[in-house]
């Protein structure tokens, strides 16, 4: 039976069992429910103010892409040193790329354009690309040339992150219609939203960061 290089590496390294993945299904839930609970006593409590009154949606997707940059960064960050025995140009990546994660939506907050969310959306885009063809064909330098790396949980979960920025500012980047009116939500939900996703992606960080270590004890 004939195996593609990066199926191969999947089956062969740094995987969670199926025990864990399927014990961040009710966990996640659990989340879910928790940040409707919370939310909606603070919107009872008149903390959100006018809990209908409408949020533009751009507001949301820059909440929601931020808490995905900040745990791609902070997973990047997290293996710069052991990078570094590779080679200074992978622990350079990681630890450029980190920095632009954790900076990059704090601009974008601050001025959320097309250009910026472009920007964004490239870079992540890039990263990506990188990850893919490290896992598939090599990347030709480095201890190993052309040689596909095993793909891991803490990378996978990058990528998948990393994925979620790219498909959160792609309806930023786009072309402007100014035909077709702003589209909001109310702030209420987009609270709930917004604090899920933060909660979420910590949790997977977490998860991707020190379950391999935990295993290897």
């Amino acid at each position: 039976m004939i195996q593609l290089p990066m199926l191969a590496h999947v089956a062969s390294g740094g995987l969670p069992d199926h025990d864990n993945l399927m014990l961040l299904g009710p966990i996640l839930l659990i989340l879910l429910i928790g940040s409707i609970v919370v939310v909606s006593w603070l919107a009872n409590r008149g903390v959100l103010g006018d809990p209908e009154r409408a949020v533009g949606m751009d507001v949301t997707l820059a909440a929601v892409a931020a808490g995905m940059s900040f745990g791609a960064a902070a997973i990047h960050l997290a293996v710069v040193e052991s990078h570094l025995e590779e080679g200074i140009i992978f622990a350079a990546f990681f630890l450029v790329t980190g920095w632009f994660q954790m900076l990059w939506p704090l601009v974008y907050f601050l001025r959320r354009s097309r250009s910026i969310a472009l920007a964004g959306l490239l870079v992540n885009l890039g990263i990506t690309g990188v990850w893919l063809l490290s896992r598939t064909v090599g990347v030709p330098f480095g201890p190993t040339p052309w040689v596909p790396e095993a793909i891991g949980l803490t990378d996978l979960f990058a990528t998948a992150l990393e994925l979620g920025i790219v498909g959160l500012m792609l309806p930023v980047a786009l072309p402007d219609r100014s035909d077709e009116p702003r589209r909001s939500m109310p702030v209420k939900d987009a609270v709930i939203l917004g604090a899920f996703a933060v909660a979420a992606v910590t949790l997977l960080t977490s998860y991707a960061l020190l379950l391999p270590a935990v295993g290897a004890e």
